[in-house]
C-alpha cells in the first residue's frame, strides 16, 4: 500500500496544470477493488489516474488509441485487501461509451498478476504467492 501511495503522489505532482480532469466511480481493480473513486488527468492522448476504494487503491496510465477517444490501453498498479493485499499489476483496456472527454459509462478489462498471502482477508501470514488475475471494471465518469 505504501508503494501505491508513493506512486499516487508522484503521479499527482506530475499532472500538467492545463490538463482536463475527470471523476469516475466504479467497481474493479482500477477503482480500488469493490467500489471506489478514480481521479483522472487527461492530456492529449495520455490519461494518468489515481483511485481509492473501500478495500484498496490503484494508480496507472492509459494511452488513447483512436480519434474519437473511446478506446485506451494501459497499466494499473495497486493493492486491495480481499485478493491482492501484497499488490497487483495489470495490463488494461477501457472503452468510454461517450468518449473520454464526456460523461458516460466506462467499461474495462484487465489481465495481470496479483500477490496474496495465505491469510487473505483474515490476516497477513504465510507464504506469499503470485497468481494470474483477470478483472472486469464498470464505472460512470462525470
Amino acid at each position: 500500500m505504501k508503494k501505491t501511495i508513493l506512486m499516487s503522489l508522484l503521479l499527482v505532482s506530475s499532472f500538467p496544470s492545463l490538463a482536463e480532469t475527470k471523476n469516475t466511480i466504479g467497481i474493479g481493480y482500477q477503482y480500488g477493488g469493490v467500489f471506489g473513486y478514480k481521479f483522472s488527468s487527461i492530456n492529449n492522448n495520455n490519461i494518468y489516474f489515481i483511485s481509492a476504494g473501500l478495500v484498496g487503491g490503484a494508480a496507472g496510465y492509459q494511452l488513447l488509441l483512436d480519434g474519437e477517444k473511446k478506446h485506451s490501453i494501459g497499466i494499473a498498479l495497486g493493492s486491495e485487501v480481499l485478493t491482492s493485499e501484497k499488490g497487483f499489476g495489470l495490463a488494461t483496456y477501457n472503452y468510454y461509451s461517450q468518449g473520454v472527454n464526456k460523461s458516460g459509462f466506462v467499461f474495462g478489462l484487465g489481465i495481470g498478476v496479483r500477490r496474496e498471502d495465505e491469510g487473505g482477508v483474515f490476516g497477513s501470514y504465510g507464504k506469499v504467492e503470485s497468481k494470474f488475475t483477470a478483472d472486469v471494471n464498470l464505472g460512470y465518469q462525470f
